[in-house]
């Protein structure tokens, strides 16, 4: 039973319609989707024509009151991104999830709708995105100590009661993926760069209870600690490339075609331009393609789509992982966002 469902942002790892396909006929009665208010509305209006239910729209930073015992607070960060702060007359929850928060004005936000409540926060230590370009490891390496430190600041900051580095334990187990797993972050990590003690820091470990109304402080064996952590970056089956169907060159540049053609139907050409300039968006991308063995510079704005040969500052897929991302609409968000 769920009586909402509040989505973050429409990254394919946070908003995936696959797994809502999945859960919504297994629920007793359908949620309420919350989602923040957007320009397009086009999350919404998915929701609301595919799933027949009810969508509430959050206007950010206003409270909505969901009963008579808790209130929400939706937050947008950046061009997509938000979080939620939910609470009743004792508690409140603060989840950040992938937002990049590290401004003054953003933590006093947060802080005034938490202000006279035992105050739990729950934030990203882990590598959600990142540079991964192979030749050039140092810098995924100071990527993750940057995220590291953006965790700690925001605890420091912020200064709950209780804080959770919650997201994510991420295991690369597709083949082209896996050297980036020797730099996975850990909760450890994370919570010894905070320097506020008066914060009591929780591990997100599976069969650990915790009263917050009886208990002060928690303590963890360091037995504990290294076998959660040794959980959280134990390996998982590999998948194989050769489970996966291989594409040819010209059904890749096919689909891509398809995606740069969508993208450009459905914005302003202008204000894309203005977005690769500022903000590195929409930029072009030099894949290695590893089943082919080519490498493939791409660039949406003006449709190239080539084969190269220097791959230097490439981005390792296979041919069916990079056909599934331009043929799916909630995929090349991702894609042009991070690679």
């Amino acid at each position: 039973h769920l009586d909402y469902i509040w989505f973050s942002h429409e990254h394919p790892d946070h908003f995936h319609p696959g797994t809502l396909n999945l859960l919504i006929p297994k629920l007793k009665t359908k949620p309420t989707f919350l989602f923040q208010e957007t320009l397009n509305g086009r999350v919404v209006q998915y929701l609301r024509t595919k799933h027949k239910t009810k969508v509430i729209e959050c206007r950010t930073y206003k409270t909505i009151q969901l009963n008579k015992d808790i209130e929400i607070l939706i937050g947008d960060v950046g061009i997509y991104d938000s979080y939620i702060q939910i609470k009743n007359e004792k508690y409140c929850f603060t989840h950040i999830n992938d937002c990049t928060i590290n401004k003054c004005k953003q933590f006093n936000k947060i802080k005034i709708f938490s202000k006279n409540r035992k105050h739990i926060l729950t934030s990203q230590y882990g590598l959600a995105n990142g540079p991964c370009n192979r030749i050039n490891k140092a810098e995924l390496n100071k990527h993750k100590l940057e995220k590291l430190k953006y965790y700690a600041k925001q605890v420091d900051s912020i200064t709950p009661d209780y804080a959770i580095p919650s997201s994510s334990a991420i295991h690369f187990s597709c083949h082209d993926n896996q050297w980036m797993n020797e730099y996975r972050a850990t909760p450890s990590e994370a919570i010894n760069l905070v320097k506020n003690k008066s914060v009591i820091s929780l591990y997100p470990t599976p069969n650990k209870k915790y009263d917050f109304e009886k208990d002060s402080t928690l303590c963890y064996s360091k037995k504990e600690i290294m076998d959660f952590e040794c959980l959280l970056t134990s390996s998982v089956n590999i998948v194989e490339q050769n489970d996966e169907s291989i594409i040819s060159f010209d059904e890749l540049k096919e689909s891509f075609l398809f995606r740069t053609n969508k993208i450009k139907e459905d914005n302003n050409i202008f204000f894309l331009w203005i977005l690769r300039f500022s903000l590195k968006l929409m930029k072009p991308i030099v894949f290695q393609i590893s089943d082919l063995q080519i490498c493939i510079l791409t660039d949406p704005l003006l449709q190239n789509f080539k084969v190269i040969s220097d791959c230097k500052s490439s981005v390792t897929l296979n041919s069916f992982v990079m056909n599934q991302l331009y043929r799916s609409p909630y995929s090349v968000d991702s894609l042009n966002a991070s690679a």
